[in-house]
C-alpha cells in the first residue's frame, strides 16, 4: 500500500481537473470519504492513529503516547515493513538522538509528517530511520526494498497548499492550486510508470490518493463546481493492477 496525501481542497474542485478526473475513472473513487476535522494536522494524526489523540489545532503537540499503524504492522505475522517518505525532507539535517525534536525545514513541514508526532516513533532510532525522503522511495524501488506499507507526503508546494515558491495560497484555491498539485502528481506517476503494466511499483500495490481535508479557510465557490460536496468531503481514489 502506498498512501499519498494532498492538502485542503473540495472534492469537486479536484474532479474539475482533467488529470485528477482521469485517475478517478481509472480506479475506484470513494464517494463517501471525509476528513475527521479541521485544521490539517488533526487529519494527519488520525490517519495513522485512528483517533484524534486530543489534537485540535496545527500547533505542535507534545509527543503523543497513542499507538499507530506502525505498531500494528510490526506486530503483524510476517514482519510487515513500513516506511514514510517526505518530499524535500533532509534526514541528515535532523540526525536521531534520544532527545530529538523534529523541526520544519521548508518546504517540508512536520505537521504534514504524522510519524513525527508520536513518542514511540521519534524516541526509537530504528523507527525514526524509516522516515526518509523522495529519493529514498526511488532507491527502494530500484533495489526491490519497497515496504508493504508506505506513506508519501508531497512538500508544501507539491501538495497544493501554497503557490509554488511562495508562502501564499491563491484565492480561491481552485483552480490554480489544484492544477499545480495535479501537474506534480502526473510527473511523479510518470517517473513511476504508474498506472499501467510497466509500473515500477511491485505487483498488487494499492495506491491511495487522498486529501487531508476540504478547504475550510474559504467559502465554497459554486461557480467552480456542479454540486456541494458536504462537510469536509475529500477526493480519495484507489489505483492499482488489482483494481
Amino acid at each position: 500500500v502506498l498512501v499519498i496525501m494532498f492538502e485542503n481542497q473540495y472534492r469537486s474542485y479536484i474532479l474539475a481537473n482533467p488529470y485528477m478526473r482521469q485517475l478517478a475513472k481509472q480506479g475506484c473513487q470513494l464517494g463517501g470519504y471525509f476528513g475527521v476535522m479541521h485544521p490539517s494536522q488533526t487529519n494527519y494524526i488520525a490517519s495513522i492513529a485512528g483517533e484524534l489523540c486530543n489534537v485540535t489545532s496545527d500547533d505542535r503537540p507534545p509527543l503523543l503516547d497513542q499507538r499507530t499503524i506502525v505498531d500494528l504492522l510490526e506486530e503483524a505475522p510476517g514482519s510487515l515493513r513500513w516506511k514514510a517518505y517526505m518530499d524535500s525532507y533532509v534526514p541528515q539535517a535532523t540526525p536521531w538522538t534520544a532527545d530529538l525534536v523534529p523541526a520544519d525545514a521548508p518546504p517540508y513541514y512536520v505537521k504534514h509528517n504524522p510519524f513525527s508526532s508520536f513518542a514511540s516513533i521519534v524516541r526509537s532510532e530504528s523507527r525514526w530511520r524509516r522516515v526518509d525522503n523522495e529519493a529514498s522511495l526511488f532507491a527502494d524501488l530500484l533495489n526491490g526494498e519497497m515496504p508493504e506499507y508506505a506513506w508519501f507526503t508531497p512538500n508544501i508546494w507539491n501538495d497544493g497548499h501554497w503557490v509554488n515558491g511562495t508562502q501564499e495560497q491563491s484565492t480561491p484555491r481552485a483552480p490554480q492550486l489544484v492544477d499545480q498539485q495535479a501537474v506534480w502528481l502526473e510527473a511523479f506517476f510518470t517517473r513511476l510508470r504508474f498506472p499501467g503494466p510497466r509500473s515500477h511499483l511491485p505487483p498488487h500495490t494499492l495506491v491511495v490518493i487522498t486529501f487531508d481535508e476540504s478547504d475550510f479557510e474559504a467559502d465554497y465557490q459554486p461557480d467552480l463546481a456542479s454540486a456541494y460536496d458536504g462537510p469536509n468531503q475529500v477526493y480519495t481514489v484507489l489505483l492499482g493492477d488489482d483494481i
